[in-house]
């Protein structure tokens, strides 16, 4: 498969689509990427993220999210 292909066929989001995927605010977009929270990229001036990426984000942070449960529900059990 050609460069071009593979370029069509990756589905990219802006700030306002990826902040409405989310259902949160632009200002929270901006605040995770000073923080290098989220995959993204720039082209410009203008950040751009993968939704492949950031599915895969989504469900890493549901996994850590479960982890760190877990773990606070074993040291309630230890207490």
């Amino acid at each position: 498969m050609d460069a071009q292909r593979v370029i069509e066929r990756i589905d990219t989001l802006t700030v306002a689509e990826l902040a409405t995927m989310l259902r949160c605010r632009t200002e929270t977009i901006y605040r995770l990427m000073k923080r290098r929270v989220l995959p993204g990229f720039k082209v410009g001036n203008h950040w751009r993220f993968s939704q492949r990426e950031i599915e895969d984000w989504m469900l890493n942070q549901t996994r850590l999210s479960s982890t760190r449960e877990a773990v606070r529900s074993r040291r309630k059990a230890w207490a």
